[in-house]
C-alpha cells in the first residue's frame, strides 16, 4: 500500500472554523490545527518512475506543487488524527479516481482512497480525541484510524 500526501485538506477558513469549534467543545486551548490528504494507493504490482509523474501530475496541485509528497506534511505534532472512508466498501470517490488513473495508462492502480489527516499541537486525552472525531467525520460512512492503514 503506497501512501501519497498533500496539503492542506481544508481551506484556511474552514481550519480556523474547525479550530475554533474545537477549541469550544474539545480542548480549552488549541493554538493552531493543520491538515493534509492522505492517499491510499493500492496497486497490482510496484509503479515504474513514469507512472509515479503520472499519478503525481494527478495527485498534485497544478499551482502549489510544493504542497504535495511521499511523506507526511504533519511533522512534530503532538496529536495527530485521521479519518478516512469505511473500509468495507469503495467510495465514488475511489471509483472516479481509479477511472482516471487507468485512462492516463496506470492500469495497475486497484483502488485509491483518501483519508483527512488533522495535526494539533496539543496532547489530547482518549476522550478529547473521541469529541474532536465528532465533529470532523461521519460515523455512517468515514471512520477513524488509528494508524496509518496496509493493505
Amino acid at each position: 500500500m503506497m501512501r501519497l500526501y498533500r496539503t492542506p485538506a481544508l481551506a484556511d477558513a474552514a481550519t480556523e472554523q474547525l479550530r475554533t469549534t474545537a477549541e469550544g467543545t474539545v480542548a480549552r486551548t488549541i493554538p493552531s490545527l493543520e491538515t493534509e490528504w492522505c492517499y491510499y494507493i493500492d496497486t497490482l504490482k510496484p509503479l515504474n518512475e513514469p507512472e509515479l509523474q503520472v499519478l503525481g501530475w494527478l495527485l498534485a496541485e497544478t499551482f502549489e506543487p510544493e504542497n504535495y509528497a511521499s511523506e507526511s506534511f504533519l511533522r512534530g505534532a503532538k496529536t495527530v488524527l485521521e479519518v478516512g472512508p469505511r473500509l468495507n466498501f469503495e467510495t465514488a470517490w475511489s471509483s472516479t479516481a481509479v477511472s482516471i488513473c487507468h485512462r492516463c495508462g496506470l492500469g495497475s492502480i486497484r483502488r485509491i482512497e483518501r483519508s483527512t489527516r488533522f495535526s494539533l499541537p496539543v496532547s489530547l486525552t482518549r476522550a478529547q480525541q473521541t469529541a474532536f472525531l465528532n465533529l470532523v467525520h461521519d460515523r455512517m460512512t468515514e471512520m477513524h484510524y488509528p494508524r496509518p492503514i496496509d493493505s
